[in-house]
């Protein structure tokens, strides 16, 4: 999914020209978006709030990355699903920027410049992606398919996978990083 993020900003500036006072303005416009990475989900943290309460507990960060992890949507994940790193934590972006430049405010810019960017950010789920080469359910969990293959049908299932997360959360994180130390 591409987001855009489209922000527009205008600052007023007076200055003195030639004895007289005039009004100058200057009009920053920057355009940002994701890049799409064909076959890697993005993590959208707005998804995580699965019952819409404006929080997001363990639980629903669990199930969200259940899901995520399960590409083929059978809601199960197999053996392929769990080694497969396709939950980008480091996200590209590109930033247009545009600047325009009106010296005497008859709302034409004498001066216009524009600048590009590339850049990657971090998403919250990097400290888990040691390599950043894409984060699979193996390295976010740190355990094996087997150990969360409970019943042994060579299947993960949304219950086996949450008695193992948060199981494997508790041990490295602490309840405080999700709101309020809650649990869904």
């Amino acid at each position: 999914m591409t987001m855009n993020k489209f922000i527009m900003t205008t600052a007023l500036a007076m200055t003195a020209f030639t004895g007289s006072a005039l009004a100058q303005s200057v009009m920053v416009e920057t355009r940002e978006q994701t890049v799409d990475v064909p076959g890697v989900n993005q993590v959208q943290f707005s998804k995580f709030d699965v019952n819409g309460d404006g929080q997001y507990s363990m639980d629903e960060v669990g199930e969200t990355l259940f899901y995520m992890f399960d590409t083929d949507g059978n809601e199960v994940v197999d053996n392929i699903e769990w080694t497969n790193k396709n939950v980008m934590t480091i996200i590209p972006i590109e930033r247009e920027q545009f600047t325009y430049f009106d010296a005497n405010n008859d709302g034409n810019a004498e001066i216009a410049t524009h600048s590009y960017e590339s850049f990657y950010k971090a998403s919250g789920l990097m400290a888990f992606d040691e390599n950043q080469d894409g984060l699979s359910a193996e390295e976010f969990i740190g355990e094996g398919f087997e150990v969360l293959d409970i019943n042994q049908d060579k299947v993960i299932s949304l219950e086996e996978w949450e008695d193992v997360y948060l199981e494997s959360r508790m041990k490295h994180n602490k309840p405080d990083n999700y709101n309020n130390g809650e649990k869904g």
